[in-house]
């Protein structure tokens, strides 16, 4: 496997995209772990197990993916500051945009699963939510080893970092159209509402992930981009605006506005990253 990703980096950083996202595909359709027990937990599990193998066997460890103990309070400080700033920004022009509309809208903090559709969202609870947080987490430490620290690096020995940068970007995207199309495929919505929101997912997972690898690229550390997923999963998963007459459809705004604010943030980075010393 070490003289296949010596000649083949390219090529062995796309099976094991395409294998993970077979193995979601048959977790998000078939099995439906997610159903069962609150979180894709196939999916983050094996995952993590798959990728945590793969880079300890090619690597020796961890650290040669970005999880290393080099300034990482500072990384972890970094992202979560940054990530803080694009949600307190959208969820603000969220509610400002309910509030001009007369909505009346609140805040409100309760966990919640396929938030992304508000009529079809779950909530049970302190053990959800413990779980909903858990499942964060390692979704966080999958995502981010395979898109950001597997993906760039073996991307990267082969062309410019900002090319690799992009294709993880757009797979990233890619990876999350599943919910979308089993909300067709379940019924629950049309074959071109489904396009429609895929299409929004590839975009604005598709930036974000840019930026996550603009993070992870300036400071050499994956700590950066996982305390800003982290926190980003866990804020859509817990903390909601409401109004009186129900949930409303406007968390696509809070994202996009957050996104941008994200993205908007990387000259920052770079100079942030020029001062500190981060190797």
């Amino acid at each position: 496997m070490k003289r296949m990703l010596e000649h083949y980096p390219v090529q062995t950083a796309y099976a094991l995209v395409f294998s993970l996202f077979l193995l979601r595909i048959v977790d998000v359709f078939i099995i439906r772990s997610d159903e069962l027990f609150g979180e894709q937990v196939l999916t983050k599990v094996v995952g993590l197990i798959l990728i945590f193998t793969y880079v300890w066997f090619v690597k020796g460890n961890l650290t040669g993916v970005g999880f290393h103990s080099r300034n990482w309070i500072f990384c972890l400080l970094l992202g979560m500051c940054i990530m803080v700033v694009g949600l307190f920004i959208g969820y603000g022009v969220e509610w400002l945009y309910l509030y001009g509309k007369g909505l009346a809208p609140s805040i409100l903090v309760e966990p919640q699963g396929n938030t992304i559709a508000p009529e079809y969202a779950t909530s049970n609870g302190v053990h959800f939510t413990l779980t909903l947080l858990g499942g964060n987490i390692i979704n966080s430490f999958v995502e981010e080893g395979l898109f950001r620290g597997i993906l760039i690096t073996h991307l990267g020995s082969r062309m410019s970092l900002i090319k690799a940068n992009i294709i993880q970007a757009i797979l990233f995207g890619i990876w999350h159209i599943v919910w979308p199309l089993r909300d067709f495929a379940d019924g629950r919505t049309t074959l071109l509402a489904a396009l429609w929101t895929s299409a929004g997912y590839i975009l604005l997972a598709g930036l974000i992930g840019y930026a996550w690898g603009y993070f992870y690229q300036k400071t050499n550390s994956l700590w950066t981009s996982w305390s800003a997923h982290t926190l980003n999963n866990s804020a859509i998963n817990l903390v909601h605006i409401a109004t009186p007459i129900g949930a409303p459809s406007t968390l696509g705004m809070q994202v996009l506005v957050s996104t941008l604010i994200v993205v908007a943030s990387l000259p920052i980075v770079r100079k942030v990253t020029q001062t500190q010393i981060v190797n």
